[in-house]
């Protein structure tokens, strides 16, 4: 016969108390359930997520006025507005960010400042930015990441992302290897169509830092909701 657990007396409520005093028991969650929720708990508390610093390259080049490789409507512009914004979701307290915008010149958007304190004045910024125009001069850009990430606190995990589409119009790698030296971690990500004549992948894979297993850590989407998983996904990582 399944024994019935009672509620030990709590001074705060008196409900307890009648039903104590009519010998009803109590009926309350069985032990296994108490025992889930405490290990829900103690890992929730347990779970601790870095504070990074991070630079956002967007790619503002005349391109980024074409429709997104899928059946939204949206043009490359927007869908990389989309992604920028879920990234600002889920970063830990204390986490910074700067904008970095490119095409035929680079430009500071936004300064390393907080991300959740600042948060609303980020995605007005994000809004702001030059409409896309020009080539794709990313060796531009990579040195005001740099500057920008510099201003971190000392020991602070620094991460560039840096969004494109196309071919640069310039040749980025030494830009990107300063940047690596730096200790900055260079995440790159393609977005649109996958062709050569298109993207430059393999240069893209050069500039991008080396990961885990000793795989660049270069991603392509080919549509918008994708990237903007992969940015939500990414604003939050495990100390």
């Amino acid at each position: 016969m399944a024994r019935t657990r009672f509620l030990r007396q709590s001074p705060k409520d008196g409900a307890e108390d009648e039903l104590r005093s009519s010998n009803m028991p109590v009926p309350v969650r069985s032990i296994e359930q108490e025992a889930e929720e405490e290990f829900t708990l103690a890992r929730a508390r347990a779970t601790k997520f870095l504070q990074t610093a991070d630079a956002s390259v967007l790619d503002r080049s005349a391109s980024f006025t074409n429709r997104a490789d899928d059946k939204t409507g949206l043009t490359k512009s927007d869908a990389e507005i989309g992604a920028q914004a879920a990234f600002l979701s889920n970063h830990p307290a204390g986490s910074l960010l700067t904008v970095i915008a490119f095409s035929s010149d680079a430009t500071v958007v936004l300064p390393l400042c907080d991300v959740n304190s600042r948060k609303m004045e980020i995605i007005s910024a994000l809004y702001r930015m030059p409409p896309p125009s020009g080539g794709t001069f990313l060796a531009k850009a990579l040195p005001l990441a740099g500057e920008q990430l510099q201003r971190a606190p000392s020991g602070m995990k620094r991460r560039c992302f840096v969004l494109t589409d196309g071919l640069p119009s310039d040749y980025p790698l030494p830009a990107a290897q300063a940047l690596k030296a730096d200790d900055v971690e260079l995440v790159v990500l393609g977005f649109g169509v996958r062709s050569t004549r298109t993207i430059d992948e393999d240069l893209l894979r050069e500039i991008a830092s080396i990961g885990p297993g000793g795989r660049p850590l270069y991603y392509h989407f080919t549509e918008a909701r994708g990237l903007t998983a992969f940015m939500a996904q990414s604003s939050r990582i495990l100390e």
